[in-house]
């Protein structure tokens, strides 16, 4: 019984031990995002002051004054320049990161999607049609939920799912029917999905 109770409470020092590992190592990846960010700011006071001495006015920076925005909006703002850079890898990396470390985020759903539409373009279809599930069920009254089921449907249909990509498109529809057909007015006369009833 003494043993028993040794090893439950072993077991128990062990998982505390563990649960203890994992959030040193997420506050010390906050800690190094934080300085980065910290630097990044300094840097961007630098280039402002720069600029300053150049204009003769600081007036035409206050509106891009860097203490306006929290860790979160300028982490979020970063990932959105290296999604328009084209860097997708890079990005669908901070992206997963800026979830697990933000799950709260005003920003999650246009997260999630980010993250389908850059797995859509590198052809991982199935993680794609995941991300844009969890844009929609995130939030179906975003502006990116129709965009999701439309993008959710492309993936069904690359999957060779065309019926369950046809039943999507069916519910998007009825959901949001004008913006809908505005997204099915802007496709190729040649795509399959066009062809759902």
């Amino acid at each position: 019984m003494i043993e028993a109770n040794h090893r439950a409470a072993i077991g128990r020092l062990e998982a505390l031990e563990y649960k203890i590992k994992i959030l040193e190592e997420q506050i010390f990846k906050k800690i190094e995002d934080f300085d980065y960010l910290i630097l990044k700011a300094e840097n961007k006071n630098i280039e402002i002051q720069k600029e300053d001495e150049l204009q003769g006015s600081i007036d035409i920076f206050k509106k891009d004054d860097i203490s306006d925005y929290s860790i979160e909006d300028l982490a979020f703002i970063r990932i959105k320049e290296l999604y328009e850079n084209q860097d997708f890898l890079v990005a669908l990396s901070e992206l997963e990161k800026f979830i697990s470390g933000y799950p709260l985020s005003s920003n999650f759903a246009e997260a999630n999607f980010l993250i389908a539409e850059i797995n859509f373009k590198i052809d991982n279809f199935s993680k794609a049609a995941d991300k844009y599930l969890d844009t929609f069920i995130a939030n179906p009254t975003s502006e990116y939920a129709p965009l999701a089921l439309v993008g959710l449907a492309f993936c069904l249909e690359k999957l060779n799912q065309f019926n369950q990509a046809c039943l999507t498109i069916s519910e998007a529809k009825a959901r949001y029917p004008e913006k809908i057909q505005q997204i099915l007015d802007n496709l190729e006369s040649e795509n399959k999905l066009l062809e759902c009833q």
